[in-house]
């Protein structure tokens, strides 16, 4: 049924494709206080449909799928005056203004005081994934983060990592919910073990200057789990996809639980063309099962309790390089997640405590070969946060304890004990202007111990100069296990990487229908680990000395008596390789010079529609003598149009996309070319 659907949705979707555009983002916005600073873990309830969320640790929300205009929300916060609003058909953000309010406690009356969280993170992209936009993978919601450089092993069934800025994939961390799943065995995470619609909202976050123990120099990618309409949802396009999942959504006064199960699949052959040579691309097939369940409970509007398990597992092939195919080979893999944090206010701040264990496993067989390996990594992690709040000055402590193990058939046995304390103490030393020093403590056994430390500048307006910022900062990382340990190839003899960097960022706002973000920044690094080949194997060495630095800015508009709206972003990036050698000078490799991306939303009717175009500049693949070998530019187009049926039974969504409109030939990764043309159709249903 899904794929004579796909084939009815293709007609459609080529007869308006003129027309196709950008979909519209759910409602989404943030929490503060009279003087601009971030309220967190405010209490939201829907009074229409009797259904509640908690805004994040930076005072964000994003609003279920099944709130819509004219309901009617209350905000709720110890310390803060009740807010209540109504929903509108705006498509701008909403800002919800909490004044502070006395805390009564037991018949005893505390005065007032004028307490905040502080701003403690710069965000300056948020991705969502809308019901709307059908089973599009994640290259299409990540490409729109400037910096972000996305490397696949060929298609969505290859391992996909990313970097920012030109740094290696171990400098950029993701985290799930608040939860780290970065690997410890290579510092990275595979995101093709995410599955799609497991995805809810991509956010960047640029500078934390020391709101977390994740402080690192690229900053974070925090991903946030869906957690629609109870629901099902199927998929097919081309190249042999089909993808089936369901959402079970329970909501109570005081508590809510989401159940997604699913599975993905393709078949995954595709013709690539060469040096001039077109054939078709084989062993790419690709199976995924998976589970997600999120569950929470609140306690009197002052402490929450959020519970998470996800799993997924992964059956494929790997095709190899393009110039020397692996026919036989195949992959085995799986991630598993248990988590669970606790959060709590009171009249002086607000505190969380999280738990988490990591789970993954890797078997990868190819006979032509006689290679044979499988590794298991598992990492036990104990968070503790507190955030306290004096007049004018605060202290924001971070307590981390991890412990990190693995079983190798190529790295071997291996443990790692790390203990991280991050304290930040923010002083609001003038009205709207705050100074935010920090320092972070690494110590691991028999390793190393490390401080590092940093500090932020800035300043929160209302009106064009929305906020400004200036910082510095000093981080550390140590190698992971396969930059030691791995056979061929590991250097036990690698020095930690560090990096100086030097940002400001700036958000302005043009009236009700435009906004400017900017970030600039300056990196200095010294002994940054890269592998480059050496014979046969490949092996990490210390680059002793880079730079990297540029800029990347967002701009987002909406037209005002038009349901129009969209998006343009840009990055410019300069690089050098400061070592002394052959390279000298060079830049680094896989980091473009250029990359640009752009966005046009539409919304007729019941009709919503997306277009994208994303542009990636030449970039070094490998150094060589007399010429370094490139990685060509390219442009890539992509579009999606939709259509929503309300009826007395549910929702039904009905989706055509298309990726690679133009059929371009390109590499993210060299000699791994991604896939041409590819059509997806999708039909989704959600109860009432």
């Amino acid at each position: 049924m899904c794929r004579s659907i796909f084939h009815l949705n293709k007609i459609i979707a080529l007869g308006l494709l003129p027309l196709a555009a950008f979909a519209f983002e759910r409602f989404a916005g943030s929490i503060c206080d009279i003087n601009g600073q971030s309220v967190v873990y405010v209490f939201i309830y829907n009074q229409t449909r009797d259904h509640w969320i908690v805004s994040n640790e930076r005072g964000e929300f994003i609003l279920p799928d099944n709130f819509q205009c004219g309901d009617s929300l209350v905000f709720t916060r110890l310390g803060y005056q009740p807010r209540s609003i109504i929903l509108n058909d705006s498509r701008l953000p909403i800002s919800v203004v909490l004044p502070f309010a006395p805390v009564k406690l037991d018949s005893v009356t505390v005065s007032g005081r004028k307490f905040s969280v502080k701003r403690k993170d710069i965000t300056l992209r948020q991705i969502e994934r809308t019901a709307d936009l059908g089973a599009v993978e994640h290259r299409r919601l990540l490409t729109n983060i400037p910096g972000l450089y996305l490397k696949s092993y060929g298609g969505p069934t290859g391992v996909s990592t990313l970097s920012i800025d030109g740094s290696p994939a171990t400098h950029t961390k993701v985290i799930i919910a608040g939860f780290d799943v970065t690997s410890a065995q290579n510092g990275q995470i595979d995101l093709s073990q995410l599955p799609p619609a497991f995805v809810a909202n991509i956010l960047y976050s640029p500078d934390q200057s020391g709101s977390n123990s994740f402080e690192n120099s690229e900053g974070l990618i925090n991903i946030e789990p869906a957690s629609g309409k109870t629901g099902i949802s199927c998929a097919a396009g081309s190249y042999g996809k089909t993808g089936l999942n369901a959402n079970l959504d329970l909501r109570k006064a005081n508590w809510n639980s989401n159940l997604l199960l699913g599975y993905n699949s393709y078949r995954g052959d595709y013709r690539v063309t060469w040096r001039d040579d077109s054939f078709k691309r084989e062993n790419n097939q690709f199976l995924q099962r998976y589970f997600n369940w999120q569950a929470g409970y609140i306690f009197k509007s002052r402490a929450f309790l959020r519970l998470m398990a996800f799993y997924s597992e992964q059956k494929r092939g790997v095709a190899g390089l393009v110039w020397n195919p692996s026919p036989d080979a195949y992959r085995r893999d799986a991630l598993g997640l248990l988590g669970l944090k606790a959060g709590w206010t009171n009249a002086n701040g607000h505190s969380y405590f999280q738990i988490m264990h990591r789970y993954s496993l890797e078997k990868y067989v190819n006979p032509t070969i006689a290679i044979n390996s499988r590794h298991i990594v598992t990492t036990d992690q104990v968070i503790f946060n507190t955030s306290r709040n004096f007049r004018i000055l605060s202290f924001d402590y971070t307590s981390d304890l991890k412990s990190d193990h693995l079983r190798s058939k190529d790295a071997g046995n291996h443990s790692r004990l790390t203990f991280t304390n991050v304290l930040a103490i923010p002083w609001d030393f003038f009205t709207k202007y705050e100074l935010r020093p920090w320092i972070k403590f690494d110590y691991s056994p028999d390793l190393y111990q490390k401080t590092t430390w940093g500090t932020r500048l800035s300043y929160n307006g209302k009106k064009f100069l929305r906020s400004f910022s200036g910082s510095y900062g000093h981080y550390y990382a140590y190698p992971t296990f396969n930059d030691l340990y791995w056979q061929p190839g590991g250097n036990p003899n690698l020095k930690p990487d560090e990096t100086i960097k030097y940002e400001i960022d700036l958000a302005l706002q043009f009236g009700r229908h435009i906004n400017l973000l900017f970030d600039g920044y300056y990196k200095k690094d010294k002994n940054l680990i890269q592998w480059t080949p050496v014979q046969s194997y490949w092996q990490p060495s210390n680059i002793s000395h880079a730079i990297r630095q540029g800029w990347k800015v967002v701009l987002n508009w909406s037209l005002p008596l038009w349901p129009v709206d969209g998006f343009l972003q840009g990055a410019f990036n300069q690089s050098q390789n400061l070592t002394e050698g052959d390279n000298y000078g060079k830049a680094l490799r896989y980091t473009p010079r250029r990359s640009y991306g752009t966005g046009l939303n539409i919304k007729f009717g019941p009709f919503v529609s997306r277009t994208t175009a994303e542009y990636v500049g030449s970039r070094i693949a490998m150094y060589n003598w007399p010429e370094n070998v490139l990685l060509s530019k390219y442009v890539v187009f992509n579009t999606n149009l939709a259509y929503s049926l309300d009826t007395r039974l549910g929702t039904f969504i009905f989706v055509c996309g298309i990726d690679n409109l133009t059929n371009e030939s390109f590499e993210s990764m060299q000699g791994y070319p991604e896939p041409g043309r590819a059509l997806t159709g999708t039909i989704k249903y959600s109860l009432k």
